[in-house]
């Protein structure tokens, strides 16, 4: 192995991605353990792994390389002489961007023993546990340790279920790393399913007592019912659907449900029974009103329900009284097959008997060892004679080499020897043990199945019986049902015609209270339109006030005008046609307006008269004129207050009219009120007459 030196060769590993330096301990270096260095040259002259020789790359090995080297120390060191053998050191290397190969994740003191699977679960491992990690976020880490199980899975093919596996963030932020290794899961969950098994069975049997108990309660409970009851039910008979199929219906589905537990107990039929069911139907949950038509068909329809719930529940502590005993003969019954196992085991199979088989090989091997031994010392006695007497030919210092060379090989044979015969004890002891275990296993999958089929057949009898005693008890209870339905018939008829005949008064008496509280809802808006009316009317008489003001205050103007055209009397006659014109077009105007005034008159008296004439009045009283722009700008004055008042007079006459409908509306409110007052004493006598007729039923 003299080509086993470090980076050495040229092999630059064209087709791999990663690859490993591996450093093992130093009793286990190839050139110092021969164990290993045979190991490696196995591996090397099997052609069939298609591998890059490790004699020419060790210490640097691809996934592959590394993976059937490590199985092979495995399988010697762990399994064969139960002995861990450390790997220093795992420098694993990717390329750089020179294409050079260079560190990237170190692995220290691994131990390769009974548990190593392959190299994933060791780099997994790290890659969430290394300090060097520790402010990686977990997604980078989960990125890298997949891209590392895609690589190894490339050079190895391995199956996806030997990888390891990647912690998920809740086990990484727990720091729950055991599972990484699919060996020691596969354990945990074995673990686990025995214990939540155990956890099931101790939950069934406390649910079976305390289901047994409420059942007692019951039972206690409808017995004391029934009694009080007495004779007032004839037991008719009523048959259904679900009572004349009852007894195929049970033993077929006990047939399909029969179990069988992995030491092959069956309960070919469990004797369990089904209840026998009424009849149920589908009915809206208005019917439950005693008003409703189908009042009683939905109350016999609940009444049956309750039955059925009954009938299940009795069917179901019967079939759990009936596991109960079954699963005691089956207890009885395997304890019954353990013994006998036990017996034939500790007949054929004890310490005595594998000793024996040990020491029987070990003196047949050590007997063949020692036969060689005599013949490969003969072998090199003559050797060394002819070396010595070669030696005594040339000189003394021949026959020293010669009698340290023939020790050197008798050492190394003998420790070859003690390799090789060791190893083969291993496994031929390995192989009778194997061969007793699997002729012991027949020999007690034997009496198992012959103890289970007795046991089977007595199990499948007991059944039979249980299971014909549970019906019969069964049917007697719903025999009982039957009878009662035809008093529970008269009970929810007369309910249910009281309720009709009390809804039909109630839908009237509410017509009736609908339609007052209808007017009383007008009568509210009648009274809002009023109030708004009443508010315009209010704000017109301000604006008639305002009109009012600017009247007077033209008058004087008016008035002060007169004295300055009196003090003119050369204009008058300009004046004269100027009060012609004015009066013109006052007649016009009186024509137009007067149906629209008249109404203002009455209210107001006879203010608006006493403007014009006034106006008029005054004008012709003056005898002197104030020229085209005086009378321009009078004319305007006048025309503009002409305006205002007739849209006056228009609003107060829409007032006047709405004050009429409004007065006539309160008649018809007072009218509805005292309708309403009359509908709700006939309401509260109605009701009244109701709640006494329920309380005296």
């Amino acid at each position: 192995m003299s080509n086993m030196s470090i980076f050495k060769s040229k092999y630059k590993f064209p087709d791999d991605e990663v690859i490993v330096k591996v450093t093992l301990s130093r009793d286990y270096e190839p050139n110092k353990n021969p164990a290993i260095k045979e190991i490696i040259e196995q591996i090397d002259s099997t052609e069939t792994l298609n591998l890059p020789k490790i004699g020419e790359t060790y210490p640097r090995l691809n996934l592959a390389q590394a993976q059937t080297l490590f199985m092979s120390i495995k399988q010697l060191f762990a399994v064969g002489r139960n002995l861990d053998v450390t790997v220093e050191k795992m420098a694993f290397q990717q390329r750089n961007e020179k294409k050079k190969w260079q560190d990237y994740l170190e692995i220290d003191n691994f131990s390769i023993d009974l548990d190593y699977l392959n190299l994933t679960v060791p780099v997994v491992k790290q890659f969430f546990t290394a300090e060097r990690f520790e402010n990686v976020p977990y997604d980078d880490k989960e990125k890298a340790a997949e891209d590392f199980l895609k690589e190894y899975s490339k050079q190895t093919n391995c199956k996806a279920g030997d990888l390891a596996i990647i912690p998920t963030e809740a086990q990484f932020n727990d720091e729950d790393f055991g599972r990484i290794n699919p060996l020691v899961n596969e354990r945990i969950e074995e673990q686990e399913r025995t214990e939540q098994q155990r956890r099931q069975t101790e939950l069934a049997k406390q649910r079976q007592v305390e289901e047994q108990r409420k059942a007692e309660a019951e039972r206690q409970r409808k017995s004391q019912l029934q009694t009080s009851q007495g004779s007032a039910t004839n037991n008719p008979k009523v048959t259904t659907v679900s009572e004349q199929t009852f007894g195929s219906r049970s033993r077929l589905n006990a047939g399909q449900q029969a179990s069988q537990s992995n030491d092959g107990v069956q309960v070919v039929n469990d004797g369990h029974i089904f209840a026998p069911q009424f009849e149920i139907k589908e009915y809206p949950q208005s019917a439950a009103n005693p008003s409703d038509d189908n009042y009683v068909a939905f109350m016999l329809n609940e009444k049956k329900k309750e039955s059925n719930e009954y009938l299940r529940k009795v069917a179901e502590i019967l079939n759990l009284s009936t596991d109960k005993d079954l699963s005691k003969q089956i207890t009885l019954g395997r304890n019954e097959i353990e013994k006998k196992v036990n017996a034939y085991q500790e007949d054929n199979v004890n310490k005595t008997v594998i000793q024996g088989i040990k020491d029987d090989i070990s003196s047949r091997l050590n007997d063949e060892k020692e036969r060689e031994r005599v013949g490969k010392v003969n072998e090199i006695e003559q050797v060394k004679k002819q070396a010595i007497l070669e030696a005594e030919k040339i000189y003394k210092a021949a026959k020293e080499k010669a009698e340290t060379t023939a020790e050197n090989s008798t050492t190394k044979l003998d420790e070859e020897l003690v390799n090789k015969y060791t190893d083969r004890a291993n496994v031929e002891v390995k192989h009778e043990i194997d061969e007793l275990n699997q002729k012991t296993e027949a020999q007690i999958n034997k009496i198992i199945a012959a103890e289970v089929r007795t046991l089977n057949s007595n199990l499948s009898g007991e059944a039979l019986t249980i299971q014909e005693k549970n019906t019969e008890k069964l049917n007697e209870s719903y025999k009982k049902f039957s009878s009662l339905f035809a008093e529970y018939t008269n009970t929810f008829e007369q309910q249910h015609s009281n309720a009709v005949r009390k809804q039909a008064d109630l839908k009237n008496s509410q017509y009736k209270l609908d339609e007052a509280k209808n007017n009383q809802e007008k009568l509210v808006d009648y009274k809002n339109q009023f109030e708004k009316e009443h508010e315009n009317n209010l704000f017109n008489q301000r604006k008639v006030n305002e009109l009012q003001e600017k009247i007077n205050s033209l008058v004087a103007d008016l008035k002060d005008k007169d004295f300055e055209l009196t003090q003119k009397k050369e204009k008058k006659d300009e004046f004269s046609d100027f009060y012609k014109v004015l009066a013109l077009q006052n007649q016009a105007q009186n024509n137009n307006n007067h149906q629209a005034t008249s109404h203002l008159a009455e209210k107001k008296g006879s203010g608006v008269k006493w403007l014009v004439g006034g106006l008029v009045v005054l004008l012709v009283g003056t005898s002197a004129g104030l020229g085209t722009m005086i009378y321009q700008q009078n004319n305007q004055k006048v025309n503009s207050l002409v305006r205002e008042n007739k849209q006056i007079n228009q609003k107060l006459n829409e007032t006047n009219k709405k004050s009429s409908a409004q007065d006539k509306l309160k008649e018809k409110n007072n009218e509805l009120q005292k309708q309403i007052d009359q509908q709700k004493e006939m309401n509260k006598l109605l009701e009244s007459s109701i709640t006494k007729g329920q309380d005296n039923k």
